[in-house]
């Protein structure tokens, strides 16, 4: 499971260094997954949300516009980084990932493979879904497929992401 994740994340990196391209909506439902010759790989489908960036910010003109706003859901004006809304495709990835696991009650063993084999190639991943536990640890109801598009918005984000706050404030104008 781990190499597959590293695989998707490889090649969403790979698009958003190369092409500067945010999915947008980046979660499981939207990755495809074809096993060839032993090897996973990965394609990112439902396009609707995408950007490709070519400044390095974006202004939020609507609730509509840019697309991802509607989770987000910054006002108008806001201005956010290229950076942050990869960090958004990342976030979307891991908090769908982790609303699998506690539907299928993985998450502690999950947490204990992610320290076994953490390296530097998912260290966003692990950072984010070890946030997602401490947040949702505390919490009743527990997070699901149906309910995690709440947790979605850009404050609740800087709040599970807590002590990384001060930089996502950096990558937004807030």
């Amino acid at each position: 499971q781990l190499s597959t994740i590293n695989n998707i994340l490889t090649k969403l990196d790979i698009l958003y260094e190369e092409q500067h391209f945010i999915h947008g909506d980046f979660k499981l439902d939207n990755i495809l997954i074809k096993f060839d010759n032993n090897e996973y790989y990965p394609y990112f489908f439902d396009l609707e949300f995408s950007l490709l960036l070519k400044k390095n910010i974006i202004c939020i003109e609507s609730i509509n516009n840019p697309r991802v706003n509607l989770y987000l859901m910054l006002k108008p004006g806001y201005i956010i980084t290229k950076d942050y809304l990869h960090i958004f495709d990342y976030y979307l990835f891991t908090i769908t990932l982790y609303c699998y696991h506690e539907e299928f009650n993985k998450i502690e063993t999950f947490l204990k493979l992610i320290e076994i084999n953490f390296n530097e190639n998912n260290v966003l991943f692990c950072y984010i879904y070890k946030r997602l536990y401490n947040y949702f640890k505390k919490k009743s109801p527990k997070p699901s497929l149906n309910t995690m598009l709440k947790y979605c918005d850009y404050n609740t984000i800087k709040k599970i992401i807590k002590s990384r706050a001060s930089f996502i404030d950096m990558l937004t104008n807030s």
